[in-house]
Formats: structure tokens, C-alpha cells, sequence
């Protein structure tokens, strides 16, 4: 692979995360991380590890709306998979939400999840539980989940039960950090499921991201 210069920072060139050169030798160099999120990431060495050019990567959107999610099943609506070792100590997974549903009657659950498989039955770091309660229709969220370890998550801010780590106040104290797969040796896909608790309302997102921030 050649290496040249582009205007500002050095550019060491395009590969997959596990591919990217060592750091330890290439501080102050920009590549492009072309697994790192939907569309690939710039990331820049800091000399000791690769990090989204700014601290911050898009790592999914949603796009376009989904709609008419019942009480059949968890359905995934938003899904990222985080290369092995791109997820480290201290860095944060933020996922932002804006949900709706179609009544006055049921309640929209939600959950976020956490492994190796993309699916239903991965760790969950938020529990399915009600987002939106039946008289509401539409609610906004933030979720914070920090790497403690490369085994270990911690849900930060409010605590309050399956909301939003911010802007609401809660009396109770931090939830204990969640066990997950390694995330410095394995691909961890981070997943939002959604549903009705009930047959009558329908559940739907209207956007909806997941970033990876760094320090």
C-alpha cells in the first residue's frame, strides 16, 4: 500500500479496520476505516489507537421511515456492527430515537441489544420495556452506553425504567454495568428492537441513529 499526503494530516490510505496499520507508527495520520459504519469512517491515530476524525462516527441512520410494527414480535429496526476493537474502554455507543405510534391504546417497547449475532436474542443492555406509554403517541430518546471494559457496559445518565439517559430525573442510582462478548476481539452488532404491547396500536420510528463518540 503507498502512502502519501494529502493537504493537512498525512493520509495512510483506505483498508478494513483489522487491516489498519499500527498506530503506534502512524501518529497524526488520517485512513479510512471502510467497515466502520454504513459507509465507512475517516479515522486519524493519535499514536496510540484509531479514532473517528472529531471523536464521533454515524455509525447507522435510519433514513427513510418504518411504520406498522405490531405486537407479533421484537422487530430490529436499527442495526450497526462494530468491527472487533473499534468499540473500546471509555468510548460511548449513542443511539438517538424518534418513535410514534398509531393510538391511545397500547404501549411501544423497546430494546437494545448488544452480541455477536445481530439478533432478538443478543444481550440486551436496555430491556424490552415501555417507551411510550398508552396515552402517549410520540417521544424522543437518548441512550448513552459506555464501555467500562471490553466485557463490560454501563447505561449512563437518568436511569429512569427504559427511558431516556437525559432529561428526566430518577431516584434510582446507576444500574450495574452489563456482561457482554469481548468487544476488543469480537464484530458486536448493536441493535433497537421495537413493539406493540398490544394488538390495537401500531409502533413506528421515525428516525433514528446509532454513534460511536470517543474520548
Amino acid at each position: 500500500m503507498a502512502y502519501w499526503r494529502r493537504e493537512g494530516a498525512p493520509y495512510a490510505g483506505s483498508f478494513t479496520y483489522a487491516t489498519l496499520p499500527a498506530a503506534t507508527s502512524y501518529s497524526g495520520y488520517r485512513a479510512y476505516a471502510t467497515d466502520l459504519g454504513a459507509n465507512g469512517t475517516l479515522v486519524i491515530s493519535n499514536g496510540t489507537r484509531w479514532r473517528p476524525l472529531n471523536g464521533q462516527s454515524v455509525l447507522k441512520d435510519k433514513g427513510a421511515a418504518q411504520s406498522g410494527i405490531t405486537n407479533a414480535a421484537e422487530t430490529i429496526v436499527l442495526q450497526a456492527l462494530l468491527p472487533a476493537g473499534s468499540w473500546q474502554t471509555n468510548d460511548t455507543i449513542r443511539i438517538v430515537l424518534a418513535l410514534t405510534k398509531s393510538g391511545t391504546t397500547n404501549s411501544c417497547i423497546c430494546g437494545i441489544r448488544c452480541g455477536t449475532g445481530g439478533l432478538i436474542t443478543d444481550t440486551a443492555l436496555l430491556s424490552p420495556g415501555g417507551v411510550i406509554g398508552a396515552a402517549g403517541r410520540s417521544i424522543g430518546l437518548i441512550f448513552d452506553f459506555h464501555l467500562e471494559s471490553a466485557t463490560s457496559v454501563q447505561k449512563v445518565g437518568s436511569q429512569i425504567d427504559n427511558g431516556s439517559g437525559y432529561g428526566a430525573q430518577s431516584a434510582t442510582a446507576a444500574l450495574s454495568p452489563v456482561a457482554i462478548s469481548s468487544a476488543a476481539s469480537n464484530a458486536l452488532y448493536i441493535s433497537v428492537g421495537l413493539s406493540s404491547n398490544g394488538a390495537t396500536d401500531t409502533v413506528a420510528i421515525q428516525s433514528g441513529q446509532i454513534l460511536l463518540v470517543t474520548p
